[in-house]
């Protein structure tokens, strides 16, 4: 079995460092400033940043998580993590962001006029509906295992 441990090890390696360059690339969207010419960002797409981020601010991520993304995940340095318990809350990111996404999917519906994004926007509504169907269920068995 060790092998597979190791396969399991390596799965989760990659889709916690892919997560983490997703995360940065929706903060470099929702930025006012491109950082190539070619680079495209919600303006371009005539989405209003500040309408979609709503709540969570300014910008996407906080400006120490995009630091710590940038030094652990994005680019070769000393401090590349991979390790669950980082300084970078992965699910509490993913948890104050689950709004700004269905905010984004509900915006470049509207954008979407030829209905070309429609079977991928389609099927990003059916993930967040069920990444918040079970954020709910473990918020009520957490609060259910809370001694009283």
């Amino acid at each position: 079995m060790m092998g597979l441990d190791r396969g399991l090890e390596l799965v989760s390696d990659a889709t916690r460092l892919h997560s983490f360059l997703a995360l940065r690339k929706m903060d470099e969207f929702f930025r006012g400033a491109k950082q190539k010419k070619d680079d495209v960002i919600a303006t371009d797409l005539g989405i209003d940043p500040l309408g979609v981020l709503g709540e969570v601010g300014g910008n996407f991520l906080t400006t120490d998580e995009r630091l710590a993304i940038n030094k652990g995940a994005a680019h070769l340095t000393e401090q590349l993590f991979l390790d669950p318990d980082s300084e970078v809350e992965l699910d509490g990111i993913l948890k104050r962001c689950l709004p700004v996404f269905s905010r984004l999917a509900a915006e470049l519906r509207k954008v979407d006029t030829s209905k070309e994004a429609t079977p991928w926007l389609d099927k990003t509504d059916a993930l967040l509906k069920r990444v918040g169907e079970n954020a709910k269920k473990k918020q009520t068995e957490a609060e259910a295992n809370v001694p009283r």
